[in-house]
């Protein structure tokens, strides 16, 4: 029933059919209310709080249902109470998903709970709720920034310059902050730590050579974290300075490394000696371009080859940190050969190669003999006009007249510098007819033409031929590969392979890099650019190479494949194979020879 007053009739009919009637009044009142605080103050907002988030659960109290039975904020007289905030300027506070209200601090808010009570009127109760404004804290906690010490024994107290409480009072004598203990930890520069307690007066540790972090931290009134660092430099005077370049040795030379150090301190400041810092012996390494260890003689000195070496001297300071200096040794070949631009003489005469050297020097500089240069005999190789070669051997031996028919030579005298490549000079030999004759006037139609460039994977062999397009000779006629003759240089433009177009060139012979092959017949040449790429995917990681550089003496990989590969001059003591070589080449020449004294004779 809906609250007011009803009246109730009771009825009845007697035995006379009478109606007899009596009544009742009621009066029904609805029990509905709310009831919730009067005021409520939130929390105030914490550091760096924008909004302070509000639950009208936290400022009601009670609820009655129209029956007298008590409701709540979900469930009075079966529906939820509705809760309505309002700001100071009368707009509506949104919802949050969570229920709760974002009010701003410093501001105050109406918030209203309404109910239905049976008769569809509204019951509802206000409660104003204050929202404060952040705490002023005035925790500060302050050290030096930079600190810069010798080697010494450190307490961290020495360097902190503020700490103040939330109320401003002063911290610092009691090495407290807020009531709170401060923390400090000393870590290195590598993240080791040294020190990580609590801070008192007692709080030292020694430190050695370097740079350390020092942090203190402690709390402020909210118990948020406050930290202040400083940085602890700590000196150490161990020196080693070396000569940065030096470009005056030369090859097979005698060389003292200990000659290159200009400076050598140790750690307290007092001169080292040539061979010890710190009364520790200094290390010293020398290695070559490629990163290859030299191994010293029995004193201690070293006799280098031509090339770029680093020389390295090590120690270590206080802390057993290596101090580490270098020199860059570029060292010059002088290895060089000299000989006649041309020389002639008559069909039936031997030849004597020495004839034609004019001057010889060795590596380090000093006048070689006419055989031996840098403890290895000169050799000779003579070609025809057409790249073929018909002799190989010392440079003191005579060439038998039936070898050097009437015709034009190459004859190339070739030595080894201090590494073992090929240094080489060349002399025009000119065969001439006891009694010359004229030719007749013919027109040359001699031709030669190859590819442009080709390119070919790091580990493939390589087939001249396959570059090879068109050749004739005088008369027009067409040539084979194997009338060609092949010179492939690489990018320092030395020669690696001398053959001819038919041949096949190992794989090991042209490494990573760019190389000009040059076909030849008679006086007509043709060039094709061949550049090995790396093979794709690399399976196997490759050297890193952390030598200095040369600039007036550049080494590459394709050196390291002429070291390796057979391009150098047979050596003193390969007898066995030398021979074989010697005859296999003796057989060979004759029976071109005999090849073309059969044409020849067919063709007269």
């Amino acid at each position: 029933m809906k609250s007011g007053a009803y009246t109730e009739i009771y009825t009845v009919t007697d035995s006379n059919g009478h109606s007899v009637s009596s009544s009742t009044l009621l009066n029904s009142q609805d029990l509905t209310s709310i009831n919730s605080k009067a005021n409520v103050t939130t929390d105030a907002p914490k550091a760096g709080q924008l909004t302070v988030p509000f639950d009208p659960a936290s400022a009601f109290d009670s609820a009655t249902n129209t029956d007298g039975s008590s409701g709540n904020l979900t469930n009075t007289n079966g529906a939820k109470i509705t809760v309505t905030v309002l700001g100071k300027n009368g707009q509506v506070i949104p919802q949050n998903p969570d229920y709760t209200y974002s009010l701003t601090p410093n501001e105050n808010y109406t918030v209203t709970y309404t109910a239905k009570n049976a008769s569809g009127a509204n019951v509802s109760t206000t409660t104003e709720v204050n929202v404060p404004n952040a705490i002023i804290d005035k925790t500060n906690l302050k050290s030096k920034t930079i600190v810069s010490t010798n080697v010494s024994t450190y307490n961290p107290v020495s360097d902190l310059t503020n700490v103040k409480n939330a109320d401003g009072t002063d911290g610092s004598r009691s090495l407290l902050l807020n009531n709170n203990p401060i923390h400090v930890t000393i870590t290195d520069e590598n993240g080791k730590m040294l020190l990580d307690n609590q801070l008192t007066t007692d709080s030292s540790v020694r430190l050695t050579g370097g740079t350390y972090t020092v942090t203190y931290t402690g709390k402020d009134l909210l118990r948020n974290i406050v930290t202040t660092t400083t940085i602890v430099n700590v000196s150490d005077q161990t020196s080693l300075v070396s000569n940065s370049v030096n470009n005056n040795l030369k090859a097979n030379q005698i060389y003292q490394p200990a000659t290159e150090i200009i400076k050598d301190k140790n750690a307290d400041g007092t001169d080292g000696s040539a061979d010890k810092t710190n009364n520790q012996p200094v290390k010293i390494i020398i290695t070559d371009e490629n990163g290859k260890i030299i191994v010293a003689n029995a004193d201690s000195t070293y006799k280098l080859t031509a090339g770029a070496y680093l020389v390295t001297y090590q120690t270590t300071d206080s802390n057993g940190q290596n101090i580490i200096t270098t020199t860059e040794m570029n060292i010059a070949d002088l290895t060089s050969i000299v000989t006649k631009g041309t020389e002639q003489i008559t069909d039936g005469e031997d030849f004597n190669p020495l004839i034609d050297l004019t001057s010889i020097t060795n590596a380090d500089g000093t006048t070689a003999s006419a055989t031996y240069i840098n403890g290895k005999p000169v050799k000779v190789m003579i070609s025809d006009k057409n790249g073929k070669v018909i002799y190989t051997g010392d440079i003191n031996a005579r060439i038998p007249a039936k070898k050097l028919p009437v015709g034009e030579y190459t004859v190339t005298y070739l030595v080894n510098n201090s590494n073992g490549n090929i240094v080489e000079n060349t002399t025009t030999l000119i065969v001439q007819e006891k009694s010359i004759q004229t030719p007749p006037s013919t027109t040359d139609k001699t031709s030669l033409t190859s590819k442009k460039q080709d390119e070919i994977t790091d580990g493939a062999t390589y087939k001249p031929s396959d570059d090879f397009l068109t050749a004739t000779d005088q008369v027009g006629n067409k040539l084979s590969s194997s009338d060609i003759s092949v010179e492939i240089t690489n990018s320092l433009g030395r020669i690696i392979w001398l053959d001819m177009a038919n041949k096949v060139i190992p794989s090991n012979i042209l490494s990573l890099g760019d190389y000009q092959v040059t076909y030849k017949y008679h006086d007509k040449t043709s060039v094709t650019l061949l550049k090995v790429l790396k093979k794709d995917p690399v399976s196997i990681q490759q050297p890193i190479d952390n030598n200095p550089k040369n600039p007036t003496n550049p080494k590459t990989n394709i050196e390291k494949n002429e070291k390796k590969n057979n391009t150098n001059l047979p050596q003193t003591g390969e007898q066995a194979n030398i021979v074989i070589s010697l005859i296999g080449i003796f057989i060979t020449i004759e029976a071109l020879l005999l090849r073309i004294f059969k044409k020849q004779q067919n063709n007269e």
